[in-house]
């Protein structure tokens, strides 16, 4: 068994703490800003990833999209990549 975090696990923790909620389902298509978020949440969301991940956190998909699913797709599809 792997020690690497799993990715989404990662971002769901990272997400409910900025957004100051008990839980998070990736499959909820929600968007970042709509529930809360603001650009210094973005900042400190992308930091609290990166801290945890080895990726650099894709900042333009929260933005472009915003949603929770879009952003652990797009996390996961790097950490592979690597």
């Amino acid at each position: 068994m792997s020690d690497r975090p799993v990715v989404s696990e990662v971002i769901v923790k990272a997400w409910c703490e900025i957004l100051s909620v008990s839980r998070a389902d990736i499959t909820d298509d929600a968007n970042f800003f709509e529930l809360g978020g603001n650009s210094v949440g973005a900042a400190r969301l992308m930091t609290l990833v990166e801290q945890q991940l080895p990726l650099r956190f894709p900042l333009h998909v929260l933005f472009l999209d915003g949603s929770l699913s879009s952003v652990v797709a797009e996390c996961e599809r790097l950490v592979a990549a690597q």
